[in-house]
């Protein structure tokens, strides 16, 4: 029977024997899974390593052969550290033994050397698991190239919002610092050219000889071109602020630019040249400071009669289609270099004559600096050098204005009735004189003290008007306002001072006068302000 078994299973055949077992395929779900893995794991964006407890590569993903820069042959089976930076090795064997006595994910940074001789600055998140009974590390690499780049690029910005920040800081700094300077310097100026100009108004009196009035108007010519000097530099040191004062009304631009030009015919005159104008506007009255506005024609139209040697300057007005005002002021004159009309309106610039012809460069930036606080515009012309140049200014225009009383625009300086009693409160000698001088010569009595404590010891007098310097020996003009404004008989009061700047006005209102006027003082001016 053991005979008949063998034979039997002898008797199968020889293919039938040899033939394997038919394999089970496997699951199809757990085939899915497993080839999603394995797409994850070998297409994900960044490097994605198995190390085994020694640091050595047992798995890496596409993303880590490029990383690296080597072929996956040459990166299986060897330590990592063989790619990393010397720099960083220390750190990589720290990384490994806190790994080993961590459960939790270890995070480090490193400099890997590619094999293209590159360092790459990467963060290394590792995490101990166990597979098939032993430790294994799974590593994530991530590339921070792109994050050091964004980091400079904010440390770059940061510290460039810094230097400017103090650059502004710095620019602030000294602006103030020039204006305090200019504020003391005017002051300092202003102070000797007080008692001149008063002193030149007196020769200008009717009662003088006709050689005397000549006399005193050069005199006064020249003292208050340098009064307008000063002025000048005030007025471009507010407008780089933006401080710079307006005193808005309805203003007529039309009577403005006949008063501008009634002044300065005289100047044409003498140089042989005519002055037309062509006042054509229908509507031209404006919101505006009459006394800014004046200051803006007076510039351009001095600037025409001195860079024009002959022929004529011709000032027109038009309204466009909108009603805007545009005053265009031309002339024959030497004309504007080639390229200089981008610079034409920046402060101590000059580019028609090369200075030959006098001046510091600041009249059309006070001139544009003014425009621009009325919303208007201002541009230069020129065909060239030696054919003339055209200035254009250009306001929005406003209903027309009530018009002035004959008192207001007569604006004489006929002295006021006299009888008035005023107290002059002045620690200048000679402005103090002049002023008694001037003022009595009107008619009215007058008394001079010199500081602040004199002034109040003179409190109880009974006087219609006290007049007081701001820059006392033993104080300020503002005490003298207080002091008075508060006496029974509480004169009117009036500043006389050379601090022009808009916190000084502001606070000789505050302190009660009803008056602030800047040194140089002419007679007229001071006789207006009395009445």
């Amino acid at each position: 029977m053991a005979t008949a078994k063998r034979t039997s299973r002898q008797s199968l055949p020889a293919r039938a024997r040899k033939q394997p077992a038919k394999a089970t395929p496997p699951h199809s779900d757990f085939y899915e899974d497993w080839q999603r893995y394995f797409d994850l794991y070998n297409f994900a964006p960044v490097a994605y390593i198995r190390l085994n407890r020694y640091g050595v590569v047992e798995e890496i993903n596409r993303a880590g052969i490029v990383s690296l820069g080597v072929p996956q042959g040459t990166i299986m089976g060897r330590p990592l550290i063989v790619f990393v930076a010397p720099e960083s090795r220390l750190d990589f064997l720290e990384h490994m033994r806190r790994c080993r006595v961590q459960e939790t994910v270890v995070e480090t940074d490193l400099s890997l050397a590619t094999r293209q001789g590159r360092i790459l600055a990467v963060r290394a998140y590792s995490k101990r698991s166990q597979s098939v009974n032993r430790e294994v590390y799974w590593t994530v690499l991530i590339d921070l190239t792109e994050q050091h780049r964004l980091d400079a690029a904010r440390r770059e910005a940061e510290a460039e919002r810094a230097r400017a920040e103090n650059e502004e800081r710095l620019g602030r700094q000294t602006n103030e610092a020039t204006h305090r300077f200019l504020n003391v310097l005017s002051h300092e100026l202003r102070t000797p050219l007080t008692p001149a100009l008063f002193a030149a108004s007196r020769l200008l009196e009717h009662d003088m000889p006709e050689n005397v009035r000549r006399l005193g108007a050069v005199i006064s010519r020249n003292i208050q071109s340098e009064a307008r000097l000063i002025d000048d530099l005030l007025d471009v040191s507010r407008i780089e602020r933006g401080v710079l004062g307006l005193t808005l009304s309805p203003t007529d631009l039309h009577l403005v630019i006949n008063n501008v030009v009634e002044s300065c015919r005289p100047q044409a005159v003498a140089k042989g040249v005519s002055i037309v104008t062509a006042l054509r506007a229908g509507r031209h009255f404006i919101n505006g400071d009459p006394g800014r506005l004046r200051q803006v024609f007076s510039n351009l139209v001095n600037n025409a009669i001195k860079f024009t040697d002959h022929g004529a300057i011709e000032i027109v007005t038009s309204n466009d289609d909108s009603g805007a005002l545009r005053v265009t002021v031309s002339d024959t004159g030497i004309g504007i270099e080639e390229g200089s009309v981008e610079t034409l309106f920046r402060s101590f610039t000059q580019h028609r004559g090369q200075s030959s012809r006098g001046g510091l460069g600041l009249g059309l930036a006070i001139c544009a600096g003014i425009v621009a606080a009325h919303s208007g515009r201002i541009w230069a012309t020129s065909p060239g050098h030696g054919q003339g140049s055209t200035f254009e200014v250009e306001f929005a225009t406003i209903s027309r204005a009530p018009a002035q009383t004959a008192a207001e625009a007569a604006g004489d300086a006929e002295p006021s009735g006299p009888g008035l009693r005023i107290l002059i409160v002045e620690d200048d000698a000679d402005t103090a004189a002049i002023l008694q001088d001037l003022l009595g010569h009107d008619g009215h009595e007058l008394d001079v003290v010199h500081s602040v404590r004199e002034a109040r010891q003179r409190g109880a007098d009974p006087w219609d008007i006290v007049i007081s310097d701001l820059g006392l020996p033993d104080g300020n003009g503002f005490d003298v306002a207080r002091y008075f404004r508060l006496s029974a008989r509480r004169p009117r009061l009036i500043a006389l001072t050379g601090y022009a700047n808009e916190t000084d006005l502001q606070t000789s209102l505050d302190a009660g006068f009803e008056q602030h006027l800047v040194k140089p003082v002419d007679l007229a001016q001071l006789r207006r302000a009395l009445r």
